[in-house]
């Protein structure tokens, strides 16, 4: 549990890995278990539990839902064990399909203050623009000045088996203004991508003003993907793949 005597102004909402008001990625190739990661971090760090042994500081905070059917995410959710009542959603996608106006606006009426944001890299027409990129993250990054911070996933790009980046921020897919213009990146690699039956899976939490690290981690029972506790982060090696 948190000091309260800390509640009252804090610098993170998660200790180190996500500084207030500032826009965070959380990177991962489909099915990779972003989703299956966040949502159960994020019910636990609301009612001030740590995440992987990091302390919480909560906030009002939502879902918004740009990459997929309503439907689909209720029945993440449902998989989980987890409560639909507990997760508050602004669907954006299908027939809830809106411009990032009426994103916002939703946001704000709601008197949310951090965002999970499912397919953030969706609401540009081409992610590998610099323009486009730049002025999308620009614009949203005022939002977050004004007291907002955000988590958004994106994807990772895709790799020959003879390349390699020398730092997991590059596995980001698009232009590179979506690593450089944001603050942590969390980027989420199967540890044996040969195997798609393996669940186990390595976190990348690139850090741009503290330490980065990386922690190991499984799908539990319930399809919930929990990673080690911060104590137990390991270095993770480049020699053509990333290894425990």
């Amino acid at each position: 549990m948190t000091d309260p005597a800390e509640t009252t102004s804090p610098k993170f909402l998660i200790d180190k890995i996500l500084p207030v008001n500032r826009i965070h990625l959380l990177a991962g190739i489909s099915s990779a278990g972003k989703s299956r990661f966040a949502m159960p971090a994020l019910m636990n760090w609301h009612v001030c539990l740590p995440v992987m042994g990091l302390a919480s500081w909560p906030v009002p905070w939502c879902v918004v839902c740009a990459d997929r059917p309503l439907a689909d995410t209720h029945d993440t959710l449902a998989s989980m064990g987890l409560p639909l009542s507990e997760v508050p959603i602004i669907p954006a996608f299908g027939k809830y399909s809106k411009p990032l106006f009426e994103i916002m606006e939703a946001i704000e009426d709601g008197g949310y203050q951090f965002v999970f944001w499912e397919g953030f890299d969706m609401m540009v027409k081409n992610p590998n623009n610099p323009g486009e990129v730049k002025e999308f993250l620009s614009r949203v990054s005022a939002y977050c000045e004004d007291g907002l911070t955000i988590l958004g996933t994106v994807g990772v790009a895709k790799l020959k088996p003879s390349e390699v980046y020398q730092n997991p921020r590059q596995l980001v897919a698009g232009s590179s203004l979506w690593e450089r213009a944001t603050s942590s990146n969390l980027i989420v690699i199967p540890t044996k991508p040969e195997d798609i039956g393996d669940g186990g899976r390595m976190l990348h939490c690139s850090l741009k003003n503290s330490p980065s690290f990386s922690v190991y981690g499984k799908f539990d029972e319930n399809g919930i993907l929990v990673f080690d506790n911060w104590t137990n982060r390991v270095m993770v090696k480049s020699k053509g793949r990333y290894e425990l």
